[in-house]
């Protein structure tokens, strides 16, 4: 008797499901196809769609059920009737359908999966291949970079010294006394902040060049250029009126240096001073005629040379005209 009452008891909760499912579906099939209804078939706009949101929120509230009872791990309870009527064949194809789809899914989706990965890879290569390369020459830069630095700055060393032992010497030797000194402004990279030039003239103290008075200033000047061209020489010079601030002493001094230690190159001085320019090989007068520029050049060697031989000549003659007086003189006395 237990068992005949639970099974009219699932008979009743299976006719109650399956009653409920039918009228979801009812439902939702006049849901879907209220719109295809006749209007006149309506008896009025308003209970059409008073209707159609009964049967939206009814289906609604069906949905949400289903959720919530996926949301607490409730399934829907069949009955031992309802199982036995399920077509396990229909299943069993359905579900051998989706897999076979699910399979050529999965093929196509690997194929191009695997050809772009390939893809990638490849490109990757190459990437790397380049990257690699730069790097092997950025590195070969930097070393050749850090070898001609260290050259630069042996060589520039190695001239600054050399410059500067000239300068003290040659500053001496035309100030008669003075002392000169060049000075980095930064010892560890002397490239960033340069050089200072720094002079002491004879009974004074150390100045740098821009505190020295004008003729300071060309003597320390021309000091510096000679230290220059005793350590790499130039083989032409233009120098303008650099004695116009100088006193006699000072112009013959630098006269006498370009004359006698700068064999090794071709000096070119504007000069009004006569101490300078009568040591010269050459000299060149520029004058005005008529608003027209002349210039006429003149070897003063040459020069010398005519006249040495016109006051050799002439001093013969001298000696020859005394002779024919004292001749004549003693003529008259006999």
């Amino acid at each position: 008797e237990e068992e005949e009452e639970g099974e009219k008891k699932e008979v009743k909760e299976e006719d109650k499901v399956k009653k409920e499912e039918e009228e979801g579906e009812a439902m939702d099939q006049g849901a879907s196809t209220g719109d295809e209804v006749p209007i006149d078939e309506m008896k009025t706009e308003e209970e059409r769609e008073a209707l159609q949101a009964k049967k939206l929120l009814s289906k609604r509230e069906r949905i949400q059920q289903r959720e919530d009872a996926l949301k607490n791990g409730k399934m829907p309870e069949w009955s031992r009737r309802h199982i036995l009527n399920i077509d396990t064949d229909a299943i069993n194809g359905s579900l051998d359908t989706l897999e076979k789809r699910l399979a050529s899914m999965k093929k196509d989706l690997q194929a191009h999966v695997v050809e772009d990965f390939k893809a990638k890879v490849e490109k990757l290569r190459r990437e790397g291949e380049l990257l690699n390369q730069i790097k092997e020459k950025y590195v070969a830069h930097r070393d050749k970079l850090e070898v001609l630095k260290k050259a630069r700055l042996a060589d520039f060393m190695g001239g600054f010294e050399s410059i500067s032992t000239a300068l003290r010497e040659l500053y001496q030797m035309i100030t008669l006394g003075g002392d000169a000194s060049l000075e980095l402004k930064d010892v560890i990279d002397p490239f960033i902040e340069g050089v200072q030039f720094m002079v002491r003239p004879p009974k004074k103290s150390w100045k740098q060049i821009e505190n020295l008075s004008g003729g300071e200033k060309t003597l320390s000047s021309l000091a510096l250029v000679f230290a220059l061209h005793k350590y790499r020489p130039t083989p032409l010079y233009v120098m303008d009126e650099i004695d116009a601030a100088l006193d006699f002493r000072n112009v013959s001094i630098i006269g006498h240096y370009i004359k006698d230690r700068t064999k090794n190159a071709q000096f070119i001085i504007i000069s009004l001073r006569n101490n300078m320019f009568e040591l010269a090989d050459r000299l060149i007068g520029i004058y005005k005629v008529h608003d027209c520029t002349r210039n006429v050049v003149v070897d003063p060697q040459r020069v010398m040379n005519e006249t040495k031989d016109n006051r050799e000549n002439l001093e013969k003659v001298r000696k020859l005209m005394d002779s024919n007086k004292i001749q004549a003189a003693a003529g008259i006395g006999l």
